[in-house]
């Protein structure tokens, strides 16, 4: 809009005042200003309905509170903020002494139980022992089958793996902290699902299909780019940018490009002086 505005007025003004090809009286000026108007509603019917616009917009996603689902204190953080990770991806590990020992416990005893069932079934098919027993030893075995299963389920989890492809914006661990199950401990965030959602008046999207690309912009704010680049006059582009939003964000846009423009500095604490520089040959 700037641009067609500028070139309009750079035509009325090579037109009527630098070359004077027609001369300027009530019918021109009032000409002028119509033709004006009309390109003006004619763009801006254009843009409304060829270049739809919003600025309500969100980011849209999954979001999951990541929990241990043991208890124990955390060994390793290997995650850290705002950095994706694969899915499966170990995010932090536990302490796995004491479910490591659980399982040697319940493997010995479970070898033991197995042992002593076919003793037992041994002795009951040549009569020689009770069938009850044999029994007994089948159920204490299949037993501590699954005390093995649940003990080596709690071994895994001493590692918490990513859900998926994602990212933590939020980490509340540390290692050495004590973690217990359904207390959570950081936030995982989906990027395989992200998806942005505006909202559009009817009539500008008349036009839209099914696959049609967008463009996103996320305004920033001068000032602060200028301090991270470290610009010798951030707080000039500061305040240019914030009084050039009231203007038609000309002043904003103004003090993004001066922001990021390259800038020197001299220090003149490293240029030589000649006065001191003659008085030191002369000593010589």
């Amino acid at each position: 809009m700037l641009i067609i505005v500028g070139a309009y007025a750079a035509i009325v003004y090579l037109v009527f005042f630098r070359f004077r090809w027609l001369p300027l009286n009530i019918f021109t000026r009032t000409a002028i200003v119509v033709l004006g108007v009309f390109i003006f509603l004619s763009v801006i019917t254009e843009l409304r309905t060829k270049t739809p616009a919003s600025a309500l917009a969100s980011v849209t996603t999954f979001v999951i509170e990541i929990a241990p689902q043991v208890n124990g204190r955390v060994d390793e953080v290997l995650v850290e903020r705002n950095t994706v990770v694969e899915e499966g991806a170990v995010l932090l590990t536990i302490d796995p002494t004491l479910y490591e020992s659980r399982v040697d416990a319940l493997e010995a005893a479970l070898e033991l139980s197995k042992l002593r069932q076919g003793q037992f079934e041994e002795l009951a098919e040549a009569d020689a022992g009770s069938r009850f027993q044999y029994q007994q030893a089948v159920a204490e075995t299949r037993q501590l089958e699954a005390q093995l299963a649940g003990a080596r389920f709690d071994l895994a989890n001493c590692e918490v793996r990513a859900p998926g492809k994602g990212l933590v914006p939020r980490l509340f661990l540390k290692p050495g902290q004590q973690v217990s199950p359904g207390r959570s401990v950081m936030t995982f965030m989906h990027t395989d699902f992200m998806y942005v959602q505006g909202l559009f008046q009817q009539v500008a999207l008349q036009d839209v299909v099914v696959r049609d690309k967008a463009l996103i912009s996320f305004p920033a704010l001068p000032g602060r780019e200028a301090r991270k680049r470290n610009h010798p006059n951030a707080e000039a582009i500061n305040l240019l940018g914030w009084l050039g939003l009231p203007a038609g964000g000309v002043g904003w846009l103004v003090a993004m490009v001066w922001a990021r423009l390259l800038h020197f500095r001299i220090d003149v604490t490293d240029i030589p002086n000649p006065e001191s520089a003659d008085a030191k040959a002369d000593e010589e």
